[in-house]
């Protein structure tokens, strides 16, 4: 079960962990995984030092499975938490079966995406036979003149695909006919003659995300809003219906380009007035950029009360993965509506007042209520994960404990990809990240930390604005 240092006895949670790997918080605020008292697995630690350039990462990869087999694309990432110039140490842990002997070295992800193994000769290692013990290997990148060398562009190529070529897990660079991520969007899509519908019913409720009842103007009577999934170059219809008897609302839908649908941007006082209680309208636009996204009332300050949901439109990548697990929206959240917060703020001499929480997917455990959003990751599998900060005033820097994320996309612009621990998450602002699952099968804490010292909002539950990320079966 979880730790209660954690869970404050929240025994919701129980049922997460199975009784051979719970999952706690040490006195640094790590989770991770404890052994069961038969020595199953070994945690080795590798040390490497290398100097690397801004964007640059380490990974080891070796001749056993725990260590990809070789294969670059499933190598194991290493952090730099302690990295300095004079120490350039990253390190990685991984458990293996005792007596298991294999080799393996290191190689550089550079920032074009190319890979750069170490030169020969091969590392080689026994794990020991027992498990009162955690070695710990410490290597230098070996530079001398190899006997032979490798540096190969990443498994995920960014070639123009022949019309033949079809998007899947290896070749996620494509996407239809000549279509592919090397396509200018700006300039060049694709028109598949389908329509995806829509119909949204906005109106007033009481919700408790966090267990905690407030008044939510929500769409379809929930929070948030329901996912619109389209592909590349579809149609989007979404007919938009406002209940709420005292307040008039639109749909602005974040980034897209509208070309030449400027009538359908969902801004009140630019392009259109505010629907009226009681009314309706039908948005219609095309899908012409690919990527992730939300959709929000841009009237008033309507969104931070309910009126949003994210946007999934599927296309071309620039790295492989193999399972989409779909947007993570995170957002502050206030138990005065945001209305009420927002006109108190205007009558006073005073900043933006701090957020009573925050919601990650819609949920959150604040004062020993509400649940936490929980995802779920097959073992050994990479998973493409959306992430949208929806937020009023708060700014977040998320991590997932142990795991390393390789952006791959920010907002709706396809990017080099880069590897990296921590993620700066803007309001407004959108990244796409490939996470491999390849730890210890167990439970691990997601977080979204409100950069307060940088003058990047504030947040009663800050520190604990956290959600589940779990290995299938536990």
């Amino acid at each position: 079960m979880l730790s209660s240092y954690v869970l404050s006895g929240i025994a919701t949670l129980a049922s997460f962990v199975s009784a051979s790997a719970v999952v706690h918080r040490d006195a640094h605020e790590r989770v991770f995984a404890r052994q069961s008292s038969s020595c199953i697995q070994v945690s080795v630690t590798f040390n490497e030092l290398k100097s690397t350039a801004w964007g640059e990462s380490v990974s080891v990869v070796g001749s056993i499975a725990q260590l990809g087999n070789w294969d670059t694309s499933k190598a194991i990432f290493m952090t730099a938490t302690g990295y300095t110039a004079s120490n350039p140490q990253w390190v990685a842990t991984v458990n293996i079966p005792p007596g298991t002997s294999f080799q393996y070295k290191y190689i550089k992800f550079n920032t074009d995406g190319s890979v750069q193994w170490e030169f020969d000769p091969n590392h080689s290692y026994t794990v020991p036979n027992t498990c009162t013990t955690n070695p710990s290997i410490k290597d230098t990148w070996q530079s001398s003149t190899p006997t032979s060398t490798t540096s190969t562009k990443a498994s995920t190529s960014t070639a123009t695909p022949t019309p033949t070529c079809t998007n899947g897990p290896t070749t996620r660079n494509c996407w239809q006919g000549t279509f592919s991520i090397d396509t200018d969007f700006d300039t060049n899509w694709p028109t598949t003659g389908r329509t995806v519908s829509y119909d949204f019913d906005i109106r007033n409720t009481t919700m408790s995300p966090d267990g905690h009842a407030r008044q939510v103007l929500a769409i379809n009577n929930q929070y948030p809003g329901p996912t619109i999934y389209a592909n590349w170059g579809d149609m989007i219809s979404v007919t938009v219906h406002n209940n709420m008897p005292n307040n008039g609302t639109s749909i602005h839908w974040h980034g897209l380009r509208q070309w030449h649908k400027g009538s359908q941007d969902g801004v009140p006082g630019v392009n259109e007035c505010p629907l009226a209680p009681g009314q309706s309208k039908t948005y219609t636009f095309q899908a012409t950029q690919y990527g992730t996204s939300w959709y929000h009332s841009h009237w008033s300050s309507q969104y931070g009360d309910g009126v949003l949901g994210p946007i999934v439109i599927y296309g071309p990548a620039t790295a492989n993965y193999d399972i989409d697990v779909g947007p993570l929206p995170i957002t502050d959240w206030y138990y005065p509506t945001v209305a009420q917060t927002a006109a108190r703020t205007m009558h006073v001499n005073a900043g933006p007042p701090k957020a009573d929480s925050a919601l990650i997917n819609g949920s959150m455990v604040i004062q020993g209520a509400g649940s936490y959003s929980r995802t779920t990751l097959q073992p050994g599998k990479r998973h493409r994960l959306r992430l949208i900060n929806t937020a009023v005033d708060n700014h977040f820097m998320v991590s997932l404990d142990n795991h390393v994320m390789q952006v791959i996309t920010n907002d709706f612009v396809p990017i080099v990809p880069y590897n990296t621990t921590h993620l700066f998450l803007g309001i407004g602002q959108r990244y796409d990240v490939i996470i491999t699952a390849n730890q210890a099968s167990s439970n691990y804490w997601f977080r979204a930390e409100v950069q307060v010292a940088a003058g990047c909002g504030d947040n009663w539950n800050n520190g604990n604005l956290n959600a589940i990320f779990s290995y299938a079966g536990q």
